[in-house]
């Protein structure tokens, strides 16, 4: 770190008035150099809001396919591999009895009793599917009648829990006939009613009870809430169940309907072909007629099972992307989490701001009030910032902004070598303070700044190095002068450059 002559007193020290650029890579180098460089945290954070993106488009993407295959291709991709298969099998059986036909180029006598048999069993499964459309659709019925109980039931329930909290059943508390407040309440007396006198079982009698009632008797009501509450909840449980089932044998039904309907497509595809054999001048031609129908049916099965297939698998896929964004949006964020558990930025410009107030302090800034460095690195004394000091005043702060930096860096094992230049700390302060300037014309200003690096270099600075350029060093610091310069050419060494001429 090198503070030149001009450095000190100038009014750019952390060049607020330079170039915008020059100031942005003047902070990041310093938050380099305590390690809150916000690169990393800026990069995770575009990761990480580029994966929460990319995760919500897969999750909508996967939802969309999801819904649209469901709507389409209700048999789920099981069903509809398992369809596939079956189709296949059928066209290469019909395949086999095309060839079988052609072969045979003649009348066959069984061929109308193969159609008819094909007819019988069409329509079986015709009636087997309206059968169980029809059950079905008695079973919604049914459940839905019992939906509407259940409910009844919880809204009764509820009633009685509103009753039960409103009014008093279990007790009279008032004398029916002159409406006073009775002391002690109805009870069974030695088989008889102590209010109406009539007589009752022995084993229902009981002793008088007090206005208050017993422990028991307060508990009854409790009891009686505790009770409501469990019935509700159980009913409440037995009727959310129950719309669950009725969702999906709802949903089902529509599976059901479209079966029918094939069966019955099929059942009356059967019927022409029979009708047309008694028409036709050759059997067998019907029956050829019959199997490349039945042939095109599987294929367009075949087709249709094969595009769910497709569609369910796009489905698959879309929500393993979408798993697969999540888990990367999902560690991308612990990242993100981890990185901010560094070294706080604050943290670090208020550790700056407390030592640079404790350098001016021991150095002996005039009339030294809140001391500080503000976030973007600018150093204030008396409230204002530095600018607005005088020109001795501005230069004890710059030696103390730069000391505090160094030190810091030094203290904390910082990216920085612990190595600080400073050229003429004596500029505008002591005897050489400028006119007028009166509260710095001190020197022991300039001798309270040595003290404090000598003594900050034999404790925490153990290690760290301070090369200071000055004309007139005070006796204090006379032993640790390493090299002295001339003005004089014939007086070796002359100037900073040994070899320097005019």
């Amino acid at each position: 770190m090198f503070v030149p002559n001009e450095r000190l007193d100038n009014k750019n020290l952390v060049f607020e008035q330079a170039n915008f650029m020059v100031r942005q890579k003047f902070l990041q180098t310093v938050d380099v150099i305590f390690g809150v460089h916000d690169s990393e945290s800026a990069s995770l954070g575009a990761r990480f809001n580029a994966a929460q993106s990319a995760a919500r488009t897969a999750t909508q993407t996967a939802v969309s396919l999801r819904q649209l295959a469901e709507a389409d291709y209700p048999q789920g991709p099981l069903v509809l591999g398992q369809e596939y298969v079956d189709a296949q099998g059928r066209i290469e059986e019909l395949r086999l009895q095309l060839d079988q036909l052609d072969r045979q180029q003649r009348t066959d006598a069984n061929a109308s009793e193969q159609l008819r048999q094909r007819l019988a069993e069409s329509e079986e499964r015709a009636r087997d599917a309206r059968v169980r459309v029809r059950d079905r659709r008695s079973l919604l019925a049914r459940l839905s009648a019992l939906r509407g109980q259940y409910a009844d039931d919880k809204r009764k329930l509820n009633f009685l829990r509103d009753a039960e909290r409103l009014f008093d059943p279990l007790h009279v508390v008032v004398c029916p006939a002159c409406l006073n407040d009775l002391k002690v309440l109805p009870s069974v007396v030695r088989g008889a009613c102590s209010l109406c006198g009539h007589s009752v079982d022995d084993a229902q009698s009981e002793k008088p009870s007090s206005p208050n009632g017993s422990a028991d008797e307060r508990q009854k009501p409790n009891e009686s809430a505790g009770l409501i509450e469990t019935e509700v909840r159980a009913v409440t449980r037995r009727l959310d169940s129950l719309n669950e089932y009725f969702a999906r044998l709802d949903d089902h039904l529509q599976v059901l309907v479209e079966e029918s309907m094939r069966a019955d497509d099929a059942a009356a595809t059967a019927a022409e072909a029979v009708d047309s054999v008694a028409t036709s001048p050759a059997p067998w031609l019907a029956l050829r007629d019959d199997l490349s129908r039945r042939v095109t049916e599987a294929r367009l099965v075949s087709q249709t099972a094969q595009a769910g297939t497709n569609m369910w698998s796009r489905v698959s896929d879309a929500e393993a992307n979408r798993d697969r964004l999540a888990l990367e949006a999902q560690r991308i964020g612990e990242l993100r989490k981890a990185a901010r558990k560094r070294v706080d930025r604050r943290e670090v410009v208020s550790v700056l701001s407390q030592r640079f107030g404790e350098v001016l302090s021991e150095i002996g800034y005039p009339k030294l009030s809140e001391p500080f460095v503000d976030a973007s690195l600018v150093p204030h004394v008396r409230g204002l910032a530095y600018t607005h000091a005088s020109s001795g005043g501005r230069v004890l702060i710059s030696l103390a902004w730069h000391l505090a930096m160094w030190e810091v860096a030094h203290e904390r094992q910082a990216s920085a070598p612990g190595l600080l230049v400073l050229d003429s700390p004596q500029k505008n302060l002591g005897h050489s303070a400028v006119q007028g300037d009166s509260e710095f014309a001190d020197t022991a200003l300039v001798q309270n700044f040595y003290q404090h690096v000598r003594a900050w270099l034999a404790g925490n600075g153990a290690g760290a190095q301070l090369i200071v350029v000055d004309n007139s060093p005070p006796e204090t610091v006379v032993g640790d002068v390493v090299i002295e310069f001339t003005r004089d050419p014939d007086h070796p060494p002359y100037g900073l450059i040994t070899d320097a001429v005019d």
